[in-house]
């Protein structure tokens, strides 16, 4: 046959092409042409084919145009196409129109899907639910289903709501997100877990972080190591360089310096025993903490010798005291006696038996209990002690004389001589009070008293005997406590007896004196 224009050979219908027919087709990268047969053609030209180019209304639904499967069996086999099929390329993902709100297409699985080796769709956990998708039947796992139009949707129905922050429809797709509300976080408890209030020593950053808000300088005591948040970062035992030193103003650890002093296995701090007896002793030996090591009783050399000056007060008890053993040398001055011309002004000198003694008269009185009682007239007897008569001490002027009055020149009406040795022991007594005696210098006399010479140098004294002595406070001379008078007479004088008395003696007719 003579060659032919390409244009004008005879055509071929579809049911007399073979696989192994050679279609002549120009190879531009080498200027010339070549052939090739019609299998090899469709089965690499479709790889030549633009993606998306072939309409999806180009595919026969269910038809045999493919092979004897369908085009989604050829999709989901893979490169494992039936014989007759399409075998120079398989559909891909690629080659599918994606569905969308509005458009019916394929979908691949997303966040909380899945597709086993097997292709079914699942929502995790796997179930049993299919459905139709794009005309062709998919199994769909659980939780999955496809409506009528095609669309795929989560089977599982919640009630529409917002917790902590999240916010999900009714079935379960979450539509939008925010913070979660302080409301919503559960309160930690002792046996809980939940959320916790910063307080006191904590604070929070803005981004979160839980901090100690004190700081301090890190370092370590007493057996303490911590940084400078305040945390421990170790521990030991406390040595005893991490005590403090007591002193005398502040508490602090001291040592036990032995061997008074002692620590048990407890920690209680004591003293040693020091082997004395529980007791009283008024004899003791100390050492040199002041502590008592000994103890015995007192002997008499202990008790040294101490001067009178150191009793103070108390009384020595008679018993003390020997009998005749104070002498006469350790009497005070005036001890037992008062030595003055006035009579004592104490109601009670001291004692029963305190002797007075008048230098004057040399008269000495004792204490009775209630009244100086003369003891005797001393001078005034040796003296030869004798009546001269009465006088006037307002006037001075002599009332009345004896004999002995007399014999010394005394005269009635007048008034007393001035004092010699010679006249003395003469005395009259006052018959009328008065400070008139020229002889003693205005000295006061009551009814009573006497008005005595004792010698040149002495003069003329008072004698009281009104408050005690002799006088006892008479008025007249009979009334003296020691002077007794027995019927006297004109010229009767006293004299000095042995009964301790002053009697009267007649010397007119005779009588001693």
């Amino acid at each position: 046959m003579a060659d032919l224009k390409i244009s004008q050979l005879p055509p071929m219908t579809a049911g007399d092409l073979a696989s192994d027919d050679v279609l002549a087709i120009t190879d531009v990268s080498a200027s010339e042409t070549k052939k090739i047969t019609a299998k090899d053609l469709v089965e690499e030209g479709v790889v030549l084919i633009d993606d998306a180019s072939i309409p999806a209304a180009k595919i026969a639904a269910g038809g045999s145009s493919l092979g004897n499967t369908t085009a989604a069996a050829q999709f989901l086999a893979g490169p494992t196409a039936a014989a007759g099929a399409i075998a120079a390329r398989v559909i891909v993902s690629g080659d599918l129109p994606v569905a969308t709100s509005f458009v019916t297409g394929v979908v691949k699985p997303g966040q909380g899907l899945s597709l086993d080796s097997a292709g079914t769709l699942a929502v995790f956990p796997a179930g049993t639910s299919a459905g139709v998708l794009g005309g062709t039947y998919i199994p769909l796992g659980s939780g999955l289903s496809i409506s009528s139009a095609g669309a795929v949707n989560h089977a599982d129905s919640i009630v529409a709501q917002t917790t902590n922050g999240v916010t999900v429809n009714a079935t379960g797709h979450v539509t939008a997100l925010g913070s979660i509300q302080p409301f919503e976080l559960p309160i930690a408890t002792t046996t809980a877990v939940g959320v916790v209030s910063v307080g006191s020593g904590l604070s929070v950053t803005a981004a979160g972080q839980l901090n100690h808000t004190d700081v301090v300088g890190a370092g370590t005591s007493a057996g303490i190591s911590y940084n400078n948040t305040g945390h421990i970062t170790s521990v030991a035992g406390i040595g005893p360089t991490d005590l403090p030193v007591a002193t005398n103003a502040a508490i602090g650890a001291v040592s036990v310096p032995g061997p008074e002093l002692q620590v048990t296995a407890a920690g209680a701090i004591g003293l040693q025993t020091t082997g004395v007896v529980a007791g009283i002793y008024p004899k003791v030996t100390v050492n040199q903490y002041g502590r008592v090591t000994d103890g015995e009783l007192l002997a008499a050399n202990d008790i040294p010798n101490i001067p009178a000056t150191k009793i103070v007060g108390g009384t020595l008890s008679p018993g003390v005291i020997g009998d005749k053993s104070i002498t006469r040398q350790m009497l005070a001055d005036y001890s037992i006696s008062y030595i003055q011309e006035g009579q004592p002004t104490n109601t009670n000198p001291g004692s029963i038996g305190c002797l007075w003694f008048q230098e004057s008269t040399a008269q000495l009185r004792m204490w009775n209990g209630n009244s100086w009682m003369s003891v005797g007239f001393g001078r005034l007897a040796a003296d030869n002690l004798r009546w001269g008569g009465t006088i006037d001490a307002s006037t001075g002027d002599v009332t009345g004389v004896t004999p002995a009055g007399i014999t010394a020149g005394l005269s009635i009406g007048n008034a007393l001589p001035s004092a010699t040795d010679t006249l003395g022991g003469l005395y009259l007594v006052v018959d009328t009070a008065g400070s008139s005696i020229a002889v003693t210098s205005g000295i006061s006399y009551d009814a009573g008293d006497w008005c005595l010479c004792i010698s040149a140098n002495t003069g003329w004294v008072r004698i009281d005997t009104m408050t005690g002595g002799g006088g006892g406070g008479a008025s007249t001379l009979g009334q003296l406590l020691d002077v007794t008078l027995t019927n006297p007479t004109q010229g009767d004088i006293l004299v000095y007896g042995t009964n301790a008395l002053w009697e009267n003696s007649d010397t007119l007719s005779g009588g001693t004196y």
